[in-house]
């Protein structure tokens, strides 16, 4: 694998948003550390405002983590988390793609190179949620969110608000001018924006979603109705024009 990151470019930015999973984000930072081993990486643990002990936690392993950015914001949710993320490491401009997944444990490394293999070839790897352990709310969730943003964007998205996603740097930048920094579902939008841009190509790599290690899920049926509601008049005032 070591020759995949010399024909790709790198370096590597991860960013992972996190909210009180202190119980098992040492498992998750050794356990992508370890399949990131191969490749030259930076690692951006996105805190969402956690009230747990997460940043003493953080402050106790960082040596042995040497690659890991701990960044600590107030609590503005998912979606604005992983926006801070990308607004972050796009500022740095010095990574060539960025890798976005969730720090509960839902994510499972085993798949990252059939992603980075995959982005020999296209600008954006989605993975696929063929299979899930979190829930049938979760489930309908995704639903909604895929279903109105491919009617709002004309084509189909596959899986729009997954949290697992390798984009170059570049398609990233043009995808997030076309995305308020204040939309606050932000996975969403960036899937529309990123289908809009004129030759940027897309892979897909098919997932088992395994159920959260860490973290609660907090949303039910009124939330999932208003987010859909809100979501869809949102959406419906980006600019999509292609670039």
């Amino acid at each position: 694998m070591g020759n995949s990151t010399e024909e790709i470019g790198i370096p590597l930015a991860v960013i992972a948003p996190c909210y009180n999973e202190s119980q098992y984000l040492e498992n998750f930072i050794c356990e992508w550390s370890l399949a990131l081993s191969e490749i030259n990486h930076q690692f951006f643990l996105i805190d969402d405002g956690s009230t747990d002990n997460t940043e003493s936690l953080i402050e106790s392993i960082s040596k042995k983590y040497p690659n890991l950015c701990y960044l600590k914001k107030s609590n503005s949710g998912h979606g604005l988390s992983c926006r801070f993320g990308y607004d972050y490491v796009l500022n740095l401009n010095k990574f060539s793609h960025i890798l976005q997944i969730d720090s509960d444990g839902q994510c499972n490394p085993n798949y990252f190179f059939e992603f980075w293999e995959l982005a020999k070839e296209h600008d954006c790897v989605f993975g696929i949620r063929q299979k899930r352990d979190d829930g049938w709310l979760r489930t309908l969730t995704s639903f909604f969110c895929t279903t109105l943003s491919s009617i709002i964007c004309g084509k189909s998205l596959k899986d729009a608000n997954v949290p697992y996603r390798l984009i170059k740097t570049c398609a990233l930048q043009n995808a997030l001018k076309k995305v308020p920094k204040d939309f606050i579902i932000q996975n969403v939008a960036l899937t529309v924006a990123l289908k809009s841009l004129r030759n940027v190509s897309f892979g897909y790599v098919p997932i088992h979603f395994k159920d959260r290690a860490a973290g609660s899920n907090s949303i039910n049926i009124f939330d999932v109705t208003k987010l859909g509601i809100k979501m869809l008049f949102e959406l419906s005032k980006l600019n999509l024009r292609n670039k």
